[in-house]
């Protein structure tokens, strides 16, 4: 699973990347990006700093598919440490990771995988803190983007749900 996420995530950072550099000005908030590639329909939800435009946080996926890809950029931890837990909070309600992280593109990334479960579903309803290691990294609202976050949830459905 781990050699399955480091994949993922560089083609997160991949897919993430390429459309905005093509654009003239800086994205900001929330992003739904759908690229179909051999058939394969992959999903980017990616938030991007107002003014930067840098991505902080982005799910990803492919439709039909359960598995589900966080990642959280963030500053870099000491030498010689690696994050081990990723989480999502909303006051009592949480989802945690085994976290993969390292460098991409000049940027710490910290992923994990997961998949749209209740839980998750639940959670993403209203705001979320991002957590690594149990320090928080970031705060976000979803309310902005409900459409983009249904839009990937119901293309990346729990194999329970699957039809």
């Amino acid at each position: 699973m781990k050699t399955g996420g480091v994949v993922a995530m560089l083609g997160l950072a991949a897919v993430v990347a390429g459309p905005v550099l093509a654009q003239k000005t800086a994205p900001q908030g929330w992003l739904l990006q759908e690229q179909v590639m051999s058939g394969i329909n992959d999903l980017t939800l990616a938030w991007y700093a107002p003014g930067s435009g840098d991505v902080l946080a982005a799910f990803n996926c492919q439709k039909g598919y359960s598995d589900v890809v966080f990642t959280a950029y963030t500053d870099r931890p000491k030498a010689g440490t690696k994050a081990a837990k990723l989480a999502l909070k909303n006051g009592m309600q949480h989802v945690v990771m085994e976290a993969i992280s390292g460098d991409m593109h000049g940027r710490y990334s910290v992923g994990g995988i997961t998949s749209f479960q209740s839980e998750l579903v639940d959670l993403l309803k209203g705001p979320f803190t991002i957590l690594v290691d149990g320090v928080e990294v970031g705060r976000f609202s979803t309310t902005t983007a409900q459409k983009e976050f249904d839009r990937i949830i119901a293309a990346c459905p729990p194999r329970a749900a699957r039809n």
